[in-house]
This record gives structure tokens, sequence and C-alpha cells, in this order.
């Protein structure tokens, strides 16, 4: 299962139950704001040839139609984080908004909890983005 928040504005998440990911798989995620309050989400696994989209309209909020960012957080169960999985390492490629590219640009938040950093997070192009978990 996957789930996209689209907009914090929202304030809702979107759960995509029919569309499995494995280690290894190439997901091509397209985010596309078709309104001010409305767009379009698609998942493709190039590996598996399986393609699931959801069309969201008249959401509550405004997006603001001028930046992008994807978040990978850990979550919590009760009160307590769950232990950080050990992801490898994870790249990002081909990333662009609206057609361009300037992720050399942008702002990068490594994962930490206490003193513990858990993610290694670079970008290498101005469309590749590399994280990596920190042993």
């Amino acid at each position: 299962m996957m789930s996209v928040l689209v907009s914090k504005n929202w304030l809702q998440s979107y759960k995509f139950t029919d569309f499995e990911i494995s280690g290894g798989d190439s997901i091509v995620m397209t985010v596309m704001a078709t309104g001010r309050n409305s767009g379009v989400v698609t998942l493709d696994n190039k590996t598996t040839g399986k393609t699931v989209s959801h069309k969201f309209t008249d959401e509550i909020g405004n997006l603001c139609q001028t930046n992008a960012e994807w978040i990978v957080e850990d979550f919590s169960q009760g009160n307590l984080l769950v232990p950080f999985a050990d992801f490898g390492r994870v790249d990002f490629t081909n990333a662009s908004v609206n057609g361009g590219s300037e992720l050399d640009k942008a702002i990068i938040y490594d994962i930490k909890q206490g003193d513990k950093v858990y993610t290694s997070c670079s970008t290498s192009s101005s469309s590749s983005v590399s994280c990596s978990y920190v042993r």
C-alpha cells in the first residue's frame, strides 16, 4: 500500500491499496494540478506494469502551484515512533516541475531523531536526488 498526500491544505491522504511495490522496483509518480483545488496523481510501476491513479476534485484549500516536494518520514504507532527501516539507498531521477529541473537548488533535510541521523541525501544533478540510510 502506498499513501500520497497531495496537499497538506486538503488534510487528507489517499491510499492506493491495489498498488504493491518491492525493493528494486522502478516507480514513476506524476502529480498534476488541474486547477487550484483539483488534480490527478498517477503511480506507474515500470517493473510490474501496474498503473493506478486518483483524481482529486473540489478539494478544500488551494494549491499554490509554484513548488513541489516529497517527504520521507518515520511514522508513529500510538505515541511512539516505530524503528526507522533500513531502506538502503533510494534514487529519485528525472524529477521535474512544470517541465523544468532545478533540484540543485533544493533544500534537503535529513531525518534525525535525538542525536541519531538516519539519512544522508544529496542532489547529484539538477534532476536527481539520492538518499541513503546511515548505518
